[in-house]
Order: structure tokens, then C-alpha cells, then sequence
């Protein structure tokens, strides 16, 4: 696993992205290798992005070309 995803999103996409991973599993398709860890309330994401941690998303986030 290479990402991990931040974002907010309500209980309709929640459920969205739940309904493609179980059509997936239903038809014995490979499950996608991704973390998503999603908030409610983006406020929420805020709490977790302290400066340091921020440092180091910049330091490993690819360069814009």
C-alpha cells in the first residue's frame, strides 16, 4: 500500500464507495489496495494535521511540475 486518503465526505458517499467494493467482491474481482480514512466534518482532518505532521506530507508529496 503506497496512499492513504484523507477526506471528507457524508454517510452517501460512504455508502457509495461501500456498494463498489461489495458489487466488486460479489462479482471475485480484487479488492483495490487503498486506505481511505474519511470525516464527516472537515474540521475533523484539522486536529490530525499538525505542523509537524504537515512537514511531513510536504516532504514525501510529489513535486507539482
Amino acid at each position: 500500500m503506497k496512499n492513504v486518503t484523507l477526506k471528507a465526505g457524508d454517510e452517501h458517499i460512504f455508502s457509495r464507495s461501500g456498494k463498489v467494493l461489495a458489487q466488486l467482491a460479489g462479482a471475485g474481482q480484487p479488492m483495490p489496495e487503498q486506505v481511505t480514512v474519511s470525516f464527516e466534518d472537515p474540521a475533523d482532518i484539522l486536529c490530525l494535521l499538525t505542523t509537524s505532521r504537515l512537514d511531513v506530507f510536504r516532504s514525501i508529496q510529489p513535486k507539482p511540475v
